[in-house]
């Protein structure tokens, strides 16, 4: 699996899961709720009614996230953004409405003659005013991860700058200090430039092979230091 989709599907089963448990939080009080109806409900069904109020929140979860990353709100642009999400708040807020009235009537057998315990306005309000709330939360926790993957994105391009230059600045020194002394070596003791020589293509290969690699195992580092230890103490042996 690719690693765009593996993020992905990551991210599918979080905002899933996520919504599911607000589900299984708020199903005893749907069905609390809903003792003084002429009907009351079952805790079945206060499950599904949540399950179709919060399920219709994780289908427009990506809406807003994408919204979010459309128009986010930076500085300078403050009032016209968050005009902008106001609007898109609204318009969300009547898909999840009517999405919900639909669920409803496809999970719940009694949907058509369920009659609340407080007025339909009053539901439709409540519902409204909430999910212009949730709206905002999403956007806010979408805003979260973008700059929370700046940071992350910024400080790798520090580090890796960092690496970069000691890199340019330490390789030279290194390979001119073994070079010479492998020439010094070829005439004292033979075996042992030879070992040299191997080691130091070793150790050149590991280094070239994971430049682009953002994750190293540990038994790798260790043998690339290992490798470079013994160089060392060949250069230092005095």
């Amino acid at each position: 699996m690719k690693p765009a989709t593996r993020r992905r599907v990551v991210a599918a089963g979080v905002i899933l899961s996520w919504w599911t448990l607000l589900a299984l939080l708020f199903a005893p009080q749907t069905y609390l709720a809903n003792l003084r109806a002429p009907r009351p409900l079952t805790w079945s069904e206060a499950f599904l009614a949540n399950s179709a109020l919060f399920y219709m929140w994780a289908l427009l979860t990506p809406l807003v996230m994408w919204l979010g990353r459309r128009f986010p709100i930076d500085r300078g642009r403050i009032l016209a953004r968050v005009g902008v999400h106001f609007l898109a708040a609204l318009g969300v807020t009547v898909i999840h409405l009517v999405g919900v009235g639909q669920l409803n009537m496809l999970l719940m057998s009694n949907a058509a003659t369920y009659r609340p315990p407080v007025p339909a306005i009053a539901l439709i309000v409540g519902y409204g005013a909430t999910d212009v709330m949730i709206y905002w939360g999403v956007l806010a926790a979408g805003h979260a991860i973008v700059y929370f993957r700046r940071y992350q994105d910024r400080e790798f391009r520090l580090v890796q700058a960092q690496l970069h230059s000691l890199r340019t600045q330490l390789h030279p020194h290194f390979l001119f200090n073994t070079l010479n002394a492998i020439a010094e070596l070829v005439y004292q003791d033979p075996p042992r430039a030879e070992r040299t020589v191997t080691q130091l293509s070793d150790l050149l290969r590991q280094a070239l092979n994971r430049a682009d690699d953002h994750e190293i195992r540990l038994s790798e580092e260790i043998d690339f230091l290992h490798k470079y230890v013994a160089i060392q103490q060949i250069l230092l042996q005095e």
